[in-house]
């Protein structure tokens, strides 16, 4: 049973009791799947979608990053007040294995993050603070695709240093052949710049070793959100960067399913158009019980007749700790 409590941390490290994960709005061949932002200040909204999803799906091991709606309520730090939580919330909610939990053993009962930053110190109405950076900065194996997750709301100076450790760890990992950025904004606003969304932090990685012969070996990729689309390489990066954010907010009105699939050495981005919207008729296209009904019968590899085929390539990585052929 959940309890009602407020999203906002404590400065002395008391978390509220929170046992979700996220959506499975995107999922790998492995079964992670990637979440989005719930424009949600108290918990009260994402409770009730929490209770709404089977416990077979909250069981899938989940990523999450944080977005402008998770930091503040009204979209941008200009609109911000003290009632906002400032991604405390997000990362409790969407509890990550982020840099703030690095320093805790096996077994530790402290709370694996770093709540050193009171997000109202400074601010009786207005404004607000940002947690700690560690808090919203990942990096991950899961089978042979390396993840990165990683928070626009920080200067590019904080971004740095966690990113050049990240990239530095992918080329060591064994069978790794594809690396993935995940991050919300797509373009700089509302919170991020041109150098902090996720072209720009594209851009960053990769300048930076191990990220570098990645994606000279077209090996590195970037997932993102922020507008409400779903499309391939909106702002160029043609086979490089994908946006999955429309799930329901006005925008290019689609909402769909994208899976990355890593299998069979290749990496294939398929998506799987639920529903299109228009401004002459909301559903124009439904395809939802068709999706629904192939993929609970049969599982969404019988049922890729269905989907739009956003990439397909070789993975072509190699590197020192790489089986041949994994």
């Amino acid at each position: 049973m959940r309890t009602r409590t407020p999203l906002r941390a404590s400065p002395e490290g008391r978390s509220p009791p929170r046992d979700g994960r996220s959506a499975p709005l995107a999922n790998l061949s492995t079964g992670r799947s990637w979440a989005l932002g719930r424009y949600d200040r108290t918990g009260i909204l994402s409770e009730k979608i929490y209770e709404k999803i089977a416990l077979r799906t909250l069981a899938k091991p989940a990523l999450a990053v944080p977005g402008n709606h998770d930091y503040w309520i009204l979209s941008a730090p200009a609109l911000g007040t003290v009632l906002d939580q400032y991604g405390n919330g997000h990362m409790q909610w969407h509890a990550m294995d982020t840099l703030a939990a690095r320093h805790l053993a096996a077994g530790s009962h402290e709370p694996p993050f770093d709540f050193s930053v009171d997000p109202s110190k400074g601010h009786t109405v207005l404004g607000g603070n940002l947690p700690a950076p560690d808090n919203s900065f990942f990096y991950h194996q899961l089978g042979n695709v390396g993840l990165i997750g990683l928070s626009g709301a920080y200067s590019v100076g904080e971004i740095r240093p966690r990113l050049e450790e990240a990239c530095a760890w992918l080329p060591r990992q064994f069978g790794l052949r594809l690396a993935v950025l995940l991050g919300h904004w797509d373009h700089g606003d509302a919170g991020a710049t041109d150098l902090t969304d996720m072209p720009g932090l594209y851009d960053l990685a990769k300048s930076m070793d191990g990220c570098r012969e990645l994606d000279a070996a077209g090996a590195l990729k970037f997932v993102m959100g922020h507008s409400h689309c779903n499309e391939p390489h909106p702002h160029g990066n043609v086979g490089e960067g994908f946006m999955v954010g429309g799930f329901g907010m006005g925008g290019c009105g689609n909402y769909g399913v994208p899976v990355l699939d890593t299998t069979e050495d290749r990496a294939r981005f398929w998506y799987f158009s639920v529903a299109t919207a228009s401004s002459a008729r909301f559903n124009e296209t439904d395809h939802y019980d068709e999706v629904h009904d192939c993929v609970s019968a049969s599982g969404w590899r019988n049922c890729t007749h269905l989907a739009e085929l956003w990439l397909d390539e070789p993975l072509n990585i190699t590197c020192p700790t790489c089986p041949r052929g994994a």
